[in-house]
């Protein structure tokens, strides 16, 4: 994986967002699998993903490529959009209908995160932000 030098705030967001990622809190609120947050970041290795959640923990730069860091950010506006559906207070309820089976078309029965983590690509999470905002 080719990563470049990136700008010491870029860094810092990189290190914040995969803190976010692999915090105990969003882990189980999202029902998160090792798995399901390697594919998350485009199928990165357990070594690599751990090694960037021990730098982040420890406060330590990240260099992340434009890929990953754009999962990320998606990831984290779809969290956003979860908390603005949800009613005041319960996060939980706003995230069932991402990680709950969903009748709608776009995702033939499964949830948006298994939409995503199935495809693995970025335009599936553009699908479920899109969808999110639009309901």
């Amino acid at each position: 994986m080719k990563v470049v030098k990136q700008h010491p705030n870029y860094t810092e967001q990189a290190r914040v967002a995969i803190k976010w990622l692999s915090g105990d809190e969003l882990v189980e609120l999202w029902e998160l699998s090792l798995e399901d947050r390697k594919c998350l970041l485009g199928n990165v290795s357990e070594i690599q993903l751990s090694k960037w959640t021990n730098e982040a923990i420890l406060g330590r730069p990240i260099y992340l490529n434009d890929e990953i860091m754009e999962r990320l950010s998606i990831l984290l506006k779809i969290y956003k959009q979860l908390k603005m559906i949800a009613p005041s207070g319960r996060i939980k309820e706003g995230v069932r209908c991402f990680c709950k089976p969903n009748n709608n078309k776009l995702f033939s029965g499964v949830s948006p995160k298994e939409f995503i983590i199935k495809n693995g690509n970025l335009e599936s999470f553009y699908i479920v932000l899109r969808y999110l905002h639009h309901n």
